[in-house]
């Protein structure tokens, strides 16, 4: 459960390439809101820090990070502005319905997850640039 959640956490961004467009490189705080069956409220919720550089924002590198022990395949995926949709049907994850809005010092994904291993769930990211990476 932690590591599908940390993995959609990075991944309404990492995913999407497009979605990178205009994000500055530094120190971003992800926290990610759960909602599932049979889990009590808060439970899942967590938040992290990750220093995103330039080059962790390429799209050539972004697109190369998704999880490919998952098998998702990327479908019905449309974007307009700053909102990008989309639905990926994964092996063991199930189908994820996606919804993200970026700007330019961050993120938010809203993410229904039905069939997988883990049941029916929502998940909401709001991720935000904080400052510069340490150095």
């Amino acid at each position: 459960m932690r590591l599908l959640i940390s993995c959609l956490i990075v991944g309404g961004l990492l995913a999407f390439p497009a979605l990178a467009e205009g994000l500055r490189p530094g120190l971003y705080e992800m926290t990610t809101t759960v909602k599932a069956e049979g889990m009590p409220a808060g439970m899942g919720d967590q938040s992290m820090r990750q220093c995103l550089s330039a080059k962790d924002l390429q799209p050539d590198r972004l697109a190369s990070s998704t999880n490919p022990e998952d098998d998702c395949k990327l479908k019905d995926q449309q974007s307009s502005g700053n909102v990008w949709t989309g639905t990926l049907v994964c092996k063991t994850s199930g189908t994820m319905k996606v919804r993200t809005v970026s700007g330019a010092d961050g993120w938010q994904s809203e993410v229904d997850v039905s069939g997988g291993e883990m049941g029916r769930m929502s998940l909401r990211t709001i991720s935000r640039r904080i400052g510069d990476c340490a150095k």
